[in-house]
């Protein structure tokens, strides 16, 4: 299995996009998965995620994509 992450800025426009290079392995242990990626523009304050699950290959989709505005910089407290 796969999944990729397209980064856009609030007007839309694509400038990122990570994957695992070749892919990784579903089994019952594993009931999560972690994308990340590095920005270099310091003046995007916030951003869209676009995230969907393939085939190794990246071929075939497997899921829907799941789309989350993300604010940079946002710090979380904490507990």
């Amino acid at each position: 299995m796969n999944a990729i992450m397209r980064v856009y800025t609030p007007d839309g426009t694509l400038i990122r996009t990570s994957s695992f290079p070749n892919g990784f392995v579903i089994n019952s242990t594993s009931g999560q998965s972690q994308l990340a990626t590095t920005l270099t523009n310091n003046t995007l304050k916030n951003v869209k995620a676009n995230v969907i699950f393939t085939d190794a290959e990246k071929n075939a989709n497997f899921s829907n994509s799941l789309s989350v505005d993300l604010n940079l910089g946002q710090k979380i407290p904490s507990p």
